[in-house]
């Protein structure tokens, strides 16, 4: 984390003694990491709703196969 905030103080020390806004160096900054944090957390709730869907399609599976071996255990016994 040292290693991304030293230079952009740097940059903004450098821009601030330029006579610059250092605020132009914060901003795109913040601009970026606000993107790559929303596109993490589209890409997680894409996976826990992927890990959802099929943990129900498991279950689903899971009681159809259930129920056919008792239909056909009922068949065999007669």
């Amino acid at each position: 984390m040292e290693q991304i905030l030293l230079p952009v103080f740097m940059l903004m020390l450098l821009v601030g003694i330029a006579g610059g806004n250092p605020g132009m160096v914060v901003k795109p900054l913040f601009d970026i990491v606000s993107q790559l944090v929303g596109t993490l957390l589209q890409l997680l709730c894409t996976l826990i709703v992927t890990l959802f869907r099929a943990a129900c399609t498991l279950v689903v599976s899971a009681i159809q196969a259930i129920s056919t071996m008792l239909i056909n255990s009922r068949n065999i016994n007669r």
